[in-house]
């Protein structure tokens, strides 16, 4: 069934969720290699000592952990609420929509977080947690048949939404 789904052509919706996501993971990695090409050819010097270097390694680390456990989480609940609701396709997919925004910046403010603190410190562990956060960032990736199976559309459903209406 989602193999007939995905032959036709991919709507405007599931393009644009596309674009979302990519604008969010193009953006952090754009950031990410300005930055350390800036570090890395001396234009930023660290700043502080040694001490500020170990307190913005504990406030990273901690704001992505909580950031990413809470954004999951809230992810979660809402697929969950989704997947059961017996509303339209199209308030489920603004829903969803919705749900993955807020997921991606809960992956996306830690990276920044990070790496501003590489910039800062020119501690390469900052640039490596937001190499991890640019990782996580793409796995989630929006697929059109994951987003079907997700929000429990069905066949008429989908065509519908393929034909534009």
């Amino acid at each position: 069934f989602i193999r007939i789904i995905m032959s036709a052509k991919i709507t405007s919706y599931f393009r644009t969720i596309r674009i979302i996501h990519n604008s969010f993971l193009v953006g952090l990695i754009f950031f990410a290699a300005t930055v350390f090409f800036l570090v890395r050819g001396g234009k930023f010097p660290p700043v502080g000592n040694g001490s500020l270097d170990r307190i913005l390694q504990m406030a990273a680390l901690l704001v992505a952990g909580i950031l990413l456990m809470i954004g999951f989480r809230l992810f979660r609940k809402k697929i969950i609420v989704l997947h059961k609701s017996p509303d339209p396709a199209k308030k489920k997919l603004d829903q969803y929509r919705s749900a993955c925004i807020n997921w991606w910046s809960m992956i996306e403010i830690p990276g920044i977080v990070a790496i501003i603190c590489f910039l800062l410190t020119n501690n390469y562990a900052f640039f490596a947690l937001a190499c991890f956060l640019i990782i996580l960032l793409a796995l989630f990736i929006p697929r059109a048949d994951n987003i079907i199976l997700l929000l429990k559309l069905n066949r008429d459903e989908v065509m519908k939404l393929e034909e534009g209406n």
